[in-house]
């Protein structure tokens, strides 16, 4: 019975690490998402402006 008991910790506690890997490894892929995401806005915010710039508008 103990030993059963034991194996079956251990099988949990793999699957358990299994899993964090998993979540770890989703994570990673998500934030590099993230990141490419937030350089596109960053890029097209930048040329809004430039697009934008007051300085350029015709005077009246």
């Amino acid at each position: 019975m103990d030993q059963l008991l034991l194996d079956t910790v251990h099988r949990i506690e793999a699957e358990w690490r299994a899993r964090e890997v998993r979540l770890l490894k989703e994570i990673g892929s998500l934030r590099r998402g993230m990141a490419a995401r937030d350089e596109a806005i960053a890029n097209l915010t930048a040329l809004l402006d430039e697009w934008l710039d007051p300085s350029e508008l015709p005077r009246s």
